[in-house]
């Protein structure tokens, strides 16, 4: 998946968490009702910044693994200033005004060995199982 978004947005140079809580699912029948994390993270890349939420949905409790990622639209992206916010809304219009397609980001495998800054933040993400305060500490402190 990594290098799926490294494909589409380019080289990552920054990351950073912007925001994280569960999503619940529920089909109708309270026996299928089920909840996964979600975290969203605000990347720098070589086309401008992205908002993408990554889903932890591999039907796995405690699960480490991205099943998912999709990019955000401005409006959606939480956490952010109004200069970010403003900085992401003009990138995502220069990159077509829409979302990138679920399944170019979703392609290739997980990054298990790090590199940059921004990757190593992701496989903090990664590697904290859905514990909220572990993934807490995967941002940069000030």
């Amino acid at each position: 998946m990594v290098s799926g978004v490294r494909h589409h947005f380019g080289p990552v140079t920054s990351a950073r968490i912007i925001g994280s809580h569960n999503r619940g699912v529920n089909t109708g029948d309270t026996a299928d009702t089920r909840t996964y994390f979600v975290v969203e993270m605000l990347l720098g890349t070589r086309r401008g910044p992205v908002a993408l939420e990554l889903d932890f949905d591999n039907h796995a409790i405690g699960s480490d693994r991205i099943s998912a990622v999709h990019e955000l639209e401005p409006s959606k992206a939480p956490g952010l200033s109004d200069a970010q916010r403003s900085q992401l809304a003009h990138a995502y219009a220069a990159r077509g005004g829409k979302p990138a397609d679920d399944a170019l980001l979703n392609t290739g495998p997980v990054v298990t060995s790090t590199s940059t800054s921004a990757e190593k933040q992701l496989h903090c993400v990664q590697a904290a199982h859905g514990d909220v305060t572990k993934m807490q500490k995967c941002a940069p402190q000030p």
